[in-house]
């Protein structure tokens, strides 16, 4: 902010003007600017900060998006291109710790990713990408049926099922 000031003297007199600025007050950064600009006679002033507080309470660290609860999350193979696509209610890391369990104790009847690395010998990458974030549990089934779906259209599916029964009418006409 910026504002011209004039001497007691008037106008006629002289026309020696000063500028005046006003800065907030940030302890060592203002002083250090008032004492470059007084040689250029420039006058100095500094407020207060107050805090806003509508904003400081939006400031939070940011969720990990794989400890959100509601996702529809894919987990790919590391050595050939299929890809599991999952639906839980709960976080994806709280799936995929049940997923690796699984895979460590050969239960291939409670996974098809523990299927898929008992069958072929293959390694998971098991980091969890979430493909959709949706907390009502019969969109999220039918978000996880059309992406496994996709998957096997593009026949990389790990899925030994398609999740939710959709309609073909309705599936082609996503398409």
């Amino acid at each position: 902010q910026e504002e011209e000031t004039q001497t007691d003297e008037s106008p006629s007199e002289t026309s020696d003007t000063k500028r005046t600025v006003t800065i907030p007050y940030i302890q060592g950064a203002s002083e250090a600017i008032r004492r470059v600009l007084a040689p250029l006679e420039i006058r100095t002033a500094m407020k207060s900060r107050k805090i806003k507080w509508s904003v400081m309470r939006r400031i939070k660290d940011e969720t990990e998006k794989t400890e959100i609860p509601g996702v529809v999350y894919a987990v790919g193979c590391k050595e050939c291109r299929e890809v599991y696509v999952g639906e839980t209610k709960r976080t994806a890391n709280q799936r995929i710790k049940e997923h690796k369990a699984d895979t460590r104790l050969g239960r291939i009847d409670n996974s098809a990713i523990a299927e898929h690395t008992h069958r072929t010998g293959h390694g998971v990458h098991w980091e969890p990408m979430i493909i959709e974030k949706d907390q009502h549990g019969g969109r999220r089934k039918v978000k996880e049926a059309l992406h496994i779906h996709r998957m096997r259209k593009k026949d990389a599916a790990m899925n030994l099922d398609c999740g939710w029964h959709l309609s073909k009418l309705w599936l082609d006409l996503v398409e």
